[in-house]
């Protein structure tokens, strides 16, 4: 009798318990359901706050200091704190995201199309889900009306809590309630707001500057951009500038999924090399002697491109990449395969043997654009370490393409594990 009675006490105390508000335990990081205190926990029942990602975030948002329901209403058919599969759910439905993408791009976006494809993909770096357009105008649309009036639109922070940052379609031709400074990842700073492109005006409104409909990146061309304070229209700077996109949620489908379980890892090589690595191979045999004699085991590959290769097609989607101290911790720094296009989560500096300093990030070879693809810059294919070529490399904290050395530097190496 008392073995039928403890599981009930259980779900009921789950479900009773009033949650705390802007935890960091959400769907996208917990596959079991989130406790009153945030921490992510085996579900208990279907009918408690969830098992395996479905209801799991019973405090998804916090208004006024009112914890409310999970997004989009339940799939156990129970009842959550806070709103449960009622009103509360329903009401959340409509809270969408805004976020400023960390990558900057000249205005050569690929068109409208192409614009609404990089918030896409910034978007599922960040397994944020959802569907995505950018906030641009071209000389025939205005980016008022590719807008669906489904917000209000909130900015989406690291601890899952929620700025609201416009009410709805019509605060977009006025000034925003917040700031608009974080990025696709949740990060950025409110004391130095992003500028990106717009080609808008105050209204909503197509300006005369929109880099050809943002296929050009001519130094000739202009085109209108916005910062985080003044909104949509702040200046026209030329076309071969690079500035962040703005990217507004359309609608919550699809759903994120839940983060892989497993955890791979990835490092800065302690030891620098010229841009002679003996090619790919040379360079992945070069990450897996470091790991070796560091005892990490696994298997490892370096993120370079070659004259024929991309880094990222090298790359299989088995994130999140953590970088692993020497006290054991992880850092997590990239979420997935998709990420390694994007800005890391992380300062990438620690070494195979767990040290090295965030405040000053090691330099290594990448020959690699942001976007992941090869760049013209490799050391002919890292066989090469003449004065007279040079290879693209990346920084800790911008990631994969900074500058262009000569190929007799000496630089580190990224290995991730597979």
């Amino acid at each position: 009798m008392v073995r039928a009675f403890l599981p009930g006490l259980v779900v009921g105390f789950l479900v009773a318990v009033a949650p705390s508000c802007g935890r960091p335990c959400t769907a996208a990081n917990c596959l079991g359901c989130c406790n009153a205190n945030g921490v992510c926990a085996p579900g208990v029942s279907p009918n408690a706050c969830g098992t395996n990602g479905a209801e799991c975030a019973v405090c998804q948002a916090c208004t006024n200091g009112v914890c409310e329901g999970p997004l989009g209403g339940g799939q156990g058919g129970g009842t959550s704190a806070g709103g449960g599969n009622g009103g509360g759910s329903a009401a959340l439905e409509t809270r969408l995201r805004v976020f400023v993408t960390s990558a900057a791009y000249d205005g050569n976006l690929g068109g409208l199309m192409g614009a609404d494809a990089l918030c896409a993909s910034a978007a599922k770096a960040a397994n944020k889900g959802g569907t995505w357009k950018a906030f641009l105008s071209s000389p025939t649309e205005d980016a008022i009306t590719r807008m669906a009036d489904v917000g209000p639109w909130h900015q989406e922070l690291r601890d899952g809590s929620l700025t609201k940052t416009f009410n709805n379609k019509a605060n977009l031709t006025t000034a925003p309630l917040a700031t608009l400074y974080v990025d696709e990842q949740g990060g950025g700073s409110s004391f130095s707001p992003p500028l990106y492109w717009s080609g808008t005006l105050q209204t909503g409104l197509r300006s005369p500057s929109t880099c050809g409909g943002w296929t050009l990146s001519s130094r000739t061309e202009v085109g209108t951009r916005g910062n985080g304070g003044l909104w949509s229209s702040a200046s026209a700077p030329s076309c071969d500038s690079t500035e962040s996109i703005v990217c507004f949620e359309q609608s919550r489908d699809p759903r994120p999924g839940p983060l892989p379980t497993s955890r791979k890892r990835v490092f800065v090589t302690s030891v620098a090399y010229t841009g002679n690595l003996g090619g790919l191979a040379g360079a992945d045999g070069l990450c897996t002697n470091a790991a070796m004699a560091a005892n990490k085991g696994g298997t490892w590959k370096a993120f370079l491109s070659s004259p024929t290769e991309d880094a990222i097609t090298r790359m299989a989607d088995v994130g999140p990449w953590h970088q692993e101290l020497r006290d054991g911790s992880l850092v997590k720094t990239f979420n997935n395969k998709a990420n390694l296009t994007a800005a890391p989560l992380a300062t990438l500096y620690v070494d195979e043997q767990g040290g090295g300093s965030s405040f000053s990030p090691p330099l290594y070879w990448s020959g690699t654009l942001q976007t992941g693809l090869r760049s013209r810059s490799t050391c002919g294919g890292w066989t090469l370490s003449s004065r007279t070529e040079g290879g693209t490399r990346g920084s800790g904290g911008l990631w994969s393409s900074a500058s262009a050395p000569s190929c007799d530097s000496m630089e580190s190496i990224v290995c991730f594990e597979q």
